[in-house]
Order: structure tokens, then sequence, then C-alpha cells
């Protein structure tokens, strides 16, 4: 890698110098950082983190920090305590023997796929059983005129015949999308076909993200012709499709 794309960062040994000097805790402003800290291209073998005093973290804005900081405990030399101040925005149930499921978060593409083209989908791996919050996207897809069949491990979407005309043939929702943040993008994108204006509520967390969610899904939506309400913890979605190049944003679901 050229030295001009190479970043070095050198450890102080466990201990912040500025909170020596001021003898106190050393706030940390993680920002947009999200899971760009997860995925920072670093070779770990030979990373060692230093921590051996108590994280305090807040919950209620995204699991991502969190998931961050249990990805990098392990690397630690001593112990690490995370203690959680609030309540977490996403919570998994743990179990003694686990299934590993399907990303429903993905399969969330293929059903929208199914709703839009009026074609048939079904995604093995997440059912009613699932413990992702994300599954519940095909209860939005219902609501929208398609039909949904449950199994345990799998959901099927039936998206309703499409118009010959060209009508649309979805309806319009107005959703709270607040525990499942990441499959509100792909209702956003199923919204320019439905026959109305389409509500998607408190996604805060959008913002907050490693993109700015909000902005990234209101900007290429108006490119494809639709008119959207912005607002700090939601979008409405007024469709009228028009075929244009849409810009790819930094985050891998956008």
């Amino acid at each position: 890698m050229p030295l001009h794309q190479r970043a070095t960062v050198e450890g102080c040994g466990g201990d912040f110098p500025v909170g020596n000097v001021a003898k106190k805790d050393v706030e940390l402003l993680l920002g947009n950082a999200g899971t760009w800290d997860c995925y920072a291209p670093i070779d770990c073998c030979s990373c060692r983190c230093w921590w051996k005093w108590l994280v305090k973290l807040s919950g209620s804005i995204s699991s991502q920090y969190l998931t961050a900081l249990l990805m990098a405990a392990p690397l630690a030399l001593g112990d690490v305590e995370i203690e959680i101040i609030d309540k977490l925005i996403s919570v998994v149930k743990s179990t003694r023997k686990a299934y590993v499921e399907g990303d429903a978060s993905s399969a969330s593409y293929f059903l929208a796929g199914a709703a839009v083209t009026g074609g048939t989908v079904t995604v093995e791996g997440c059912g009613t059983s699932s413990l992702q919050g994300d599954v519940r996207f095909a209860e939005v897809l219902e609501k929208m005129g398609t039909k949904v069949t449950w199994t345990e491990n799998s959901v099927t979407v039936t998206g309703p015949p499409r118009d010959p005309s060209g009508k649309k043939h979805l309806h319009p929702v107005d959703v709270n999308m607040n525990k499942m943040p990441d499959v509100a993008m792909t209702v956003a994108v199923v919204a320019i076909f439905a026959d109305g204006p389409t509500t998607i509520r408190d996604v805060a967390s959008w913002r907050v993200k490693e993109t700015e969610r909000v902005i990234a899904i209101c900007t290429e939506l108006r490119k494809l012709g639709a008119t959207v309400e912005e607002g700090p913890d939601y979008c409405v979605i007024t469709p009228q499709l028009t075929l244009m190049m849409i810009t790819e944003w930094p985050w891998h679901s956008l």
C-alpha cells in the first residue's frame, strides 16, 4: 500500500494522556462511525487493544457501536466490561442451542422484488420462529397488498398482478419502522410502486449510521421522480417513477 494511503496508529499503553492530566473520564465521540469500526481494513492478527476499564455505552441510538466493541474486546490484554446505560434499540434473544438463520435484512430485497413484479419468492431460513425483527418486513408488504405465507423457517411473498395499463398495483402504508430500520429503506423503494403516499416513521437512527440514510434515500427517490417530504425521523414518499441513473452511497445496503 502506498505511504500516502496508509495510516499508522501508535498506542499509549492503555491510558489516554488527556485523562491522566485531567484526572477524569475521557469522553469518546463515535459520531457516524457505525460499522466502519467493525470493517476497517486493518490486520487484526497484529492488532492488540489495551482496554482495561469499564466502557459505558448508550444502546438507544444504534446497536452497531456495541457490536464493534464486542468484536474488538477479545483482542484486549485485560478484561473489558461493557455497561449499557439505557435500553438497546435492537435485542437478539440468546439460547444454549442456536440455529443460524438467514439474514432477514438481505432477504427483504428478494421479497420486495416479488411485490413489485407480481411474482412469487420464497425465502428459507427465517420464518415465524425468527429472532430477527427485520423478518416482519413481510407484514408491511402484506399491508401493501401482497399475499404472504409463513412456515416456521420460511416466508413466501406473492405480489398482486401488474396492471397492463401501468396503473400502480400496491397500496400505500403508514408504518413505524423503529424496530427494523434497515428494511425501512426497502419499504421506501417499494413505495414508488404504490398508488399513493407512503409514510415511514420513527427512523431517527437513519441519521447516525455510516451514511446519512435519510438524505441518501430522499435524494435517490427524487431522482426517480418521487416527491419526498423529509422530517427529522420520518419521510413521506409520493410515487412517480421515472427511469434515471442513481448514485451509490458508502454503505453496503445503499
